[in-house]
């Protein structure tokens, strides 16, 4: 679930609110992920291209999970944050590009880097403490 609110319009910007929320279920139901990343993001438009910069924020907590101390070997092995299974808040940051294809169609590309402060996130709590989409989005 992604909801966005266009709040302002200022020529070829505009000020976006958006607050998604993703839930990632565990198929045996003991390892279960809700995460929303409320954020406020201003965009521009410059041809077929809009780019944007935003700020915000990033909630995640694990659901059934047994507690452990100290990061959690994840997939992969880069590492989940224990504080996640009672629940954390981090601050996010991030930028994007994407190209119309159509008035209706476009592809995408996003990258948020997650803080603790004004500092990187740093490997207690992320062994890569950012996330990066690349995708194709249209309008119904």
């Amino acid at each position: 679930m992604n909801p966005r609110l266009d709040a302002a319009h200022f020529g070829p910007m505009r000020l976006v609110l958006e607050a998604p929320v993703i839930w990632y279920p565990d198929l045996e139901n003991t390892d279960n992920w809700v995460v929303a990343r409320p954020d406020v993001r201003l965009e521009g438009k410059v041809g077929h291209f809009r780019i944007h910069g935003s700020v915000g924020a990033m909630w995640a907590k694990m659901v059934g999970a047994t507690a452990v101390q100290g990061p959690i070997a994840a997939y992969g092995g880069g590492g989940l944050p224990s504080g996640v299974q009672q629940g954390n808040l981090w601050d996010v940051a991030g930028a994007g590009v994407a190209f119309a294809l159509s008035p209706r169609t476009s592809m995408f590309t996003e990258g948020f880097v997650i803080l603790r402060g004004v500092q990187l996130a740093g490997p207690e709590w992320f062994e890569l403490p950012f996330g990066v989409f690349v995708g194709l989005t249209t309008t119904l």
